[in-house]
């Protein structure tokens, strides 16, 4: 990561709130994309790390690195996982996914977004319905911006930089950090 790399702020507050680990001691990988294991992780530190009371999906085995945090995101609401009792922990997440499991943190903290802004993306006729709702509400509050040319890409996956720079505009929002 370089000093003027876009991301390289949202980077660096992340990773001093404990939110993010590098990929190694010495390395952050920017652009490798993020997983829907790796988000929920980041939320579950971002809320204290709480207790979860159980198996909730059943591609997520005790004992992995993220079970603790992926059954408390579904005990909590945030998510709902794929269908058929799966969470799918290792696939890459969308960004759509992304914006969804945000929101859905929003509301279990009880979090009211600001509303900054108006306006759509010039794709968003690409936005699953399921979360058009998230993805308005985070781009409401300048939580997420899109990419050049107005996109929003809602079914490409985001890397780690772009998920950083998320929580760093989220936190922004709601705390004035």
């Amino acid at each position: 990561m370089k000093e003027d790399d876009w991301f390289s702020e949202a980077v660096r507050f992340v990773y001093a709130r404990g939110l993010f680990t590098g990929t190694d001691a010495n390395t952050f990988n920017p652009k490798m994309p993020m997983t829907r294991a790796m988000l929920v992780t980041v939320l579950h530190r971002l809320a204290g790390s709480p207790a979860a009371r159980g198996a909730m999906f059943d591609d997520v085995a005790e004992g992995k690195w993220y079970y603790d945090a992926v059954n408390w995101a579904a005990e909590s609401g945030i998510v709902n996982g794929i269908g058929g009792n799966l969470f799918a922990p290792d696939v890459d997440i969308t960004r759509e996914q992304m914006a969804t499991i945000l929101y859905g943190y929003t509301n279990y903290m009880d979090i009211a977004l600001p509303k900054k802004r108006n306006g759509v993306f010039i794709d968003d006729a690409e936005i699953s319905d399921w979360a058009r709702d998230a993805v308005e509400a985070m781009f409401a509050a300048g939580i997420i911006n899109g990419k050049p040319g107005n996109l929003f890409d809602p079914k490409a996956t985001a890397t780690r930089a772009e998920v950083a720079a998320m929580l760093h505009g989220f936190l922004q929002a709601i705390a004035g950090e």
